[in-house]
């Protein structure tokens, strides 16, 4: 006798660690059951009135649909703040490795320069070839400044345009809708 798929008394294992009664039809943890264990949701019959033939009142739906929205609203809001942790743990990692690839890209850069002024110092003085690498580091840096400068510009002041002209639309559509 196999005992791959049971447990020995002729019941599957599924059925031993989830009893039927979570399923539909035999079948482990059916998908709305499940919800419901997970959710806390109160069963239909909690929502009837006696002699009602098991049907909820109008009132007693509207009841219960504000309870299961705002259950369904803070737990959204619970899964939104463990996926923003997770990503915010995750973003400081990666922004830690980048500042020490930066900074270990800051040294080899150095050693570059270095490098330069001193292949530049077999031809002329040392001073010279310093000088000569300094000057042409400072006009890159005025070139991306500038540059810096303009892109800055176009963004300031940091104020979505296009969405507060679009809400200002919505908001005299509503106006007008309310008029008429």
């Amino acid at each position: 006798m196999s005992s791959r798929g049971t447990d020995g008394r002729g019941t599957s294992r599924a059925s031993a660690v989830f009893p039927t009664h979570w399923g539909r039809s035999g079948d482990t943890l059916g998908a709305f059951e499940q919800r419901e264990e997970v959710m806390g949701m109160a069963h239909a019959s909690q929502w009837t009135s006696p002699g009602s033939d098991g049907r909820p009142s109008v009132g007693e739906l509207f009841s219960r649909l504000s309870e299961q929205s705002s259950r369904l609203v803070r737990s959204e809001i619970e899964l939104a703040k463990a996926e923003l942790s997770r990503k915010a743990k995750a973003g400081a990692i990666g922004a830690g490795l980048l500042a020490g690839a930066a900074l270990f890209g800051f040294f080899g850069f150095a050693v570059v320069l270095t490098t330069i002024i001193l292949a530049l110092s077999l031809v002329l003085d040392a001073w010279l070839a310093a000088l000569i690498v300094a000057v042409v580091l400072l006009v890159i840096a005025g070139v991306l400044a500038l540059l810096g400068k303009k892109s800055l510009d176009k963004g300031v002041p940091p104020k979505p345009e296009r969405t507060a002209e679009n809400v200002k639309q919505d908001v005299q559509a509503v106006k007008e809708g309310l008029r008429s």
